[in-house]
């Protein structure tokens, strides 16, 4: 990919829940909802590569039981606080994505 920079692997990020801008009141909320969500740890299984636009790569993760079980616990906890339901819905899907920016790659 034209332009790569080479990140650590740290900089990856799997998002469970898109939030978005939120004001100050609701963001301390929204960080001490998700500090009460835990889960085991857990293996990922990469499933598909690709990217969008030419800028952002995403690596396929196929759902398995502890994801989803941490995927709902983040919902219900946003839920609690007052965030709407997600109407995208958008990890009811086969997969998640894991995503980096300006083609991020990992040195192997």
């Amino acid at each position: 990919m034209p332009g790569a920079r080479w990140v650590e692997p740290s900089k990856f990020r799997l998002t469970l829940r898109f939030i978005g801008a939120v004001q100050e009141p609701m963001a301390a909320d929204i960080t001490a909802a998700l500090l009460r969500v835990a889960a085991p740890r857990f293996a990922l299984t990469l499933t598909g590569v690709g990217n969008f636009g030419g800028r952002t790569l995403w690596v396929g993760v196929d759902k398995n039981p502890t994801l989803m079980f941490l995927q709902s616990r983040i919902e219900g906890e946003l839920q609690q606080i007052g965030l709407p339901a997600d109407p995208a819905r958008m990890f009811r899907t086969s997969s998640w994505c894991i995503c980096a920016d300006a083609g991020a790659l990992v040195r192997s």
